[in-house]
């Protein structure tokens, strides 16, 4: 997870984590029908599933900060040639 450097120490997880899952589902609602995924977004090259994958990227390897962007401006060819499909597997497996 993304460290925002925000005190939590006085939230408690079994409160926090039932709404935390249903915001989680409210999102996979919004954005699993796989058609929209292909609707262009405000940053010019981008679809929505390039943007979900970005998130989901920076979610799960939030340590590999900028060298994850200092690769000779592959990251985003790479995730063009990504089909819809193979992202909504790739988010499909990093939830519990």
């Amino acid at each position: 997870m993304l460290d925002y450097g925000l005190d939590l120490s006085g939230v408690e997880r079994e409160v926090a984590l039932p709404d935390l899952v249903a915001e989680g589902d409210e999102l996979d609602a919004l954005v699993s029908a796989e058609a929209d995924w292909s609707k262009p977004t405000p940053a010019v090259g981008w679809t929505i599933a390039h943007q979900i994958a970005h998130l989901a990227v920076r979610q799960e390897r939030p340590n590999r900060g900028r060298c994850c962007w200092n690769d000779g401006g592959q990251v985003v060819p790479r995730l063009r040639r990504r089909s819809v499909r193979s992202i909504m597997r790739f988010l499909g497996t990093g939830r519990s």
